[in-house]
């Protein structure tokens, strides 16, 4: 595989997880709205429903957004192999291999992600309880 192909294959799958964030944020939101405007129409099995509807999806979305890091991962050993072998690689190559892992930033964004996804089932939750619904 040359250079080219995987940087291209880099970028597909950053798009990927970028893509990957924003429906998952968008399905996040859409609790939020769903809390905010329908917590009266709503009983306590569509509650429980809808918890579990979101908890599934988080889960699908996280295994499909991991599977897109590990991707990432191997596509820059791809590329550190290739400089091992000698192969001439272009400066955004190298500086790809070169880089170190951001941590601070992906702490910021998987409290982030979390915050969100608690604090959307909590809201659903505190919605339905002061809507007075008892679940009949």
């Amino acid at each position: 595989m040359s250079e080219f192909e995987i940087l291209d294959l880099m970028t597909k799958t950053e798009d990927q997880r970028f893509n990957l964030i924003q429906w998952w944020a968008g399905v996040t939101f859409g609790l939020i709205a769903l809390s905010h405007f329908a917590a009266r129409k709503l009983n306590l099995f569509l509650v429980i429903l809808v918890v579990l509807l979101y908890v599934g999806f988080t889960l699908f979305v996280g295994d499909l957004f991991f599977g897109n890091v590990t991707q990432a991962v191997l596509h820059r050993q791809d590329l550190a192999a290739m400089q091992a072998l000698g192969a001439p690689l272009s400066e955004v190559s190298r500086q790809i291999i070169a880089e170190e892992p951001q941590v601070l930033r992906g702490i910021g964004f998987y409290l982030a992600v979390i915050g969100a996804f608690f604090g959307s089932i909590s809201y659903l939750v505190y919605a339905f309880v002061r809507s007075g619904r008892d679940g009949g």
